[in-house]
């Protein structure tokens, strides 16, 4: 197979020539009536406006000329015998690889006309007034400029590939975007409760709408006006281009999706720094990172709510890393300590449970200055910071090889999974009361002699008599270690 560009395919790198082809079938024109309005200055000069105009590079190819203010023109001075017709035109030079406004000088006659129109090899380009000048004329008046913009044998207005009006709707469903500028703005609430749902395609008032974006909850969606398989087709289409523009853009210039880049380890050391120079982010500043994981939960999405708790973008982040555990990189000033750290975290927790019905435990990362540091900031009770965890960090930080090992070393082959749930729980509270045997059978309201009947049973499954302080150590880090790989984490 001989391969040919194709926009767009993920995990590839495109020139402007890919983008070109992709609004080939954009007729050539203006953006809308508004676009590059004209004003006379009482002299040899036009002033235009700005506005947004479209010109073919080739058949292939469709470029986008456009000016942010206004741009006056110089034209020659009128024959002293004849009338002629200048032209104000939107041109694109192909061997300077550059586009502009221009005055193209007619040819003074009795008859004028208008110069020929340049569609080659050298140049392509669209006619956006008629300026006339009488013979003699030493000025140009408002009667001497005929707007040629929405005459389509030179201009006309830019029309999409779709014969139909398309748009995009956000997550509140107001159009942002749409081919009906009268529609922008304009919100159908209706809407909003099917973009609630999912992913696929479905039909609103004679449009077929089709959600997009990198969250559970779509973001945005594309709509084209009609019910019918084309309009799904173009949906789905433009759907999909805009996500990977959408995706590029956000890998490029979003703060949260670096935040969370740096916190995963997927930015080299060297470059977080010129990344976080390029977005303009203050690097220096103190965070810490808090990760809420999701126990249970109904329909309400736990990263909606976490968002609209802590809505300043530029300070916070939040942003999910699986289905279940949700991120809060949260900016620290002045005097906080691990106590007012706990209190945020609870709070958290508490407004998730009490008024959205959803569980949640929050791991609190140590505070960290700088940009760089933030993947250090790392973190089941329900709220635990990871100043407390004590032996537990040394443990985090062990090769999953060397805790496999331990374990196989310290207890005989499957000993520990035959350890039931009221065995585990005796050894939990005989280490919370520091291996006292009276005072631990007094909180299990056991006799005394029940429990020494447990501890036996321990030691002879597992070979270590939890009432010695070394074998108390070794099966409480044991514990610890199992805990560990319980959680799946990464092989090392």
């Amino acid at each position: 197979m001989t391969e040919l560009i194709c926009w767009p395919l993920d995990n590839k790198q495109y020139t402007s020539v890919a983008l070109g082809a992709a609004y080939a079938a954009r007729s050539r024109g203006v953006l809308n009536a508004d676009s590059f309005a004209a004003k006379t200055n009482g002299n040899n000069t036009v002033t235009v406006g700005k506005g947004v105009g479209c010109i073919h590079v080739s058949d292939q190819w469709a470029a986008f000329p456009f000016s942010h203010g206004d741009v006056t023109l110089t034209f020659e001075d009128a024959d002293g015998v004849n009338p002629r017709w200048d032209a104000i035109a939107l041109v694109y030079d192909k061997n300077a690889n550059t586009a502009g406004l221009e005055v193209r000088k007619g040819t003074a006659s009795a008859s004028p006309t208008l110069p020929s129109l340049r569609r080659s090899d050298d140049y392509d380009e669209i006619f956006l007034y008629r300026v006339t000048r009488p013979a003699g004329a030493t000025k140009i008046s408002a009667d001497n400029v005929v707007d040629l913009r929405l005459d389509g044998s030179v201009c006309g207005l830019m029309r999409d590939t779709i014969d139909a009006t398309v748009g995009v709707v956000d997550d509140t469903a107001t159009i942002i975007a749409c081919s009906d500028l009268t529609k922008v703005g304009t919100t159908n609430e209706f809407v909003s409760l099917d973009l609630s749902d999912v992913h696929d395609i479905f039909i609103r008032d004679g449009y077929t709408y089709k959600p997009f974006g990198s969250r559970a909850k779509p973001e945005y969606a594309v709509f084209v006006e009609g019910m019918d398989d084309t309009a799904a087709k173009y949906a789905n289409i433009l759907a999909i281009s805009l996500f990977n523009i959408k995706q590029y853009y956000d890998e490029k210039y979003d703060r949260n999706n670096f935040i969370k880049n740096v916190v995963l380890d997927n930015v080299l050391p060297g470059d977080i720094v010129i990344k976080a120079r390029e977005l303009h982010f203050n690097a220096e500043v103190s965070r810490v990172v808090l990760l809420v994981r999701i126990v249970s939960a109904n329909d309400v999405s736990a990263y909606d709510v976490i968002q609209n708790l802590f809505p300043d973008k530029n300070k916070d982040f939040v942003f999910t890393i699986s289905e279940t555990d949700i991120v809060l990189v949260k900016e620290i000033k002045g005097a906080v300590d691990s106590k007012d750290l706990e209190k945020l975290a609870r709070s958290i927790a508490d407004t998730l449970s009490s008024e959205f019905y959803t569980r949640v435990n929050i791991g609190i990362g140590t505070i960290v200055t700088g940009v760089k540091e933030l993947s250090r900031s790392d973190t089941d009770k329900a709220i635990v910071s990871y100043e407390n965890l004590g032996i537990a960090r040394l443990i985090y930080h062990l090769p999953t090889t060397l805790c496999e090992t331990f374990l196989h070393e310290v207890f005989k082959r499957g000993s520990i999974e035959s350890l039931d749930h009221e065995t585990l729980f005796t050894i939990q509270k005989f280490f919370e009361n520091n291996l006292n045997v009276s005072e631990t059978s007094r909180k299990l309201f056991v006799h005394r002699n029940t429990l020494v009947y447990r501890l036996e049973k321990i030691k002879k499954l597992t070979g270590l008599d939890l009432r010695e302080f070394d074998h108390a150590i070794i099966f409480k880090i044991a514990l610890m270690v199992k805990k560990y790989l319980s959680a799946n984490p990464a092989k090392f």
